[in-house]
């Protein structure tokens, strides 16, 4: 409890984009309590946005063999690595993360770039695939895919840059841009407009997940809960999804009894 002022007050400016100070304050919390994981959490967080990741690898190395691969600290070590050229090491512990969750956007994203520094293109592709199939595709997702396929020598090269070259993509890239901007300073009906215009062009699951949860923050809740629904309906069993489609519904007050039943599935899934 000594560290969680530090821990606050870091978090704040770490939110208004004052990384130094963040970075101060985090220093200051671990020579309180270095072990706590709130401390470690925060300083990861940090230390990626920074780019140290020689920082990184010193803080967690002696844990690699009991960090949890698809935690945040599993899986930012796993980063660093990449970024200090062990891309073979990074490729193992990715691996594993994507066993476990394959739905992790972020887990599948580093995956592809670690098989690309290590010379297997069409693994990457194959990696990155159900991303850029679908609606909401992060800008680094798809430059990954054009990239692995044109190493690759794959067909789907050229289908990429006409689509990246398209109309609708530059109106899609747009909105999700918007949609992450508003995410970023918390203003959720701005973002549930974007997100609710870029379902116009088609939906996924992902999409779906972010209709869910800004409907739930800005009181929409029937929207919520059925975006929710259907997002899990896409996706059965992730643990994720089985969790939000609970909490949307404890956050409304509404149908507890399968709330209940959800959070406790998503809790025995993860």
């Amino acid at each position: 409890w000594l560290a969680a002022p530090l821990v606050a007050q870091a978090n704040i400016m770490d939110l208004l984009g004052r990384l130094d100070e963040a970075a101060r304050l985090g220093e200051a919390a671990r020579k309180v309590q270095p072990e706590d994981g709130a401390v470690i959490d925060l300083q990861l967080s940090i230390y990626s946005q920074q780019g140290q990741w020689d920082k990184i690898r010193l803080m967690l190395q002696r844990r690699e063999l009991s960090l949890n691969p698809v935690s945040a600290a599993g899986l930012t070590y796993a980063e660093a690595l990449l970024r200090l050229k062990h891309p073979e090491q990074a490729r193992a512990l990715l691996s594993k993360a994507l066993i476990i969750a394959p739905d992790n956007r972020y887990a599948r994203m580093m995956l592809a770039e670690a098989q690309l520094a290590t010379g297997d293109a069409p693994a990457a592709l194959a990696t990155l695939r159900p991303l850029v199939d679908g609606v909401f595709v992060y800008p680094r997702e798809f430059e990954l895919a054009e990239q692995a396929a044109i190493a690759a020598g794959d067909p789907l090269a050229a289908a990429l840059r006409a689509q990246r070259q398209s109309g609708e993509f530059k109106r899609r890239s747009a909105l999700i841009e918007r949609g992450l901007a508003a995410t970023a300073q918390s203003d959720w009906a701005a973002a549930l407009q974007a997100w609710q215009q870029l379902q116009r062009l088609g939906e996924d699951a992902e999409l779906l997940r972010r209709i869910a949860d800004c409907a739930s923050l800005s009181g929409s809740h029937a929207l919520a809960i059925a975006s929710a629904d259907k997002a899990a309906a896409l996706q059965p069993g992730d643990a994720e999804l089985l969790n939000l489609a609970g909490a949307v519904r404890l956050a409304a007050g509404l149908d507890l009894g399968r709330a209940r039943a959800l959070l406790e599935a998503a809790v025995e899934r993860a």
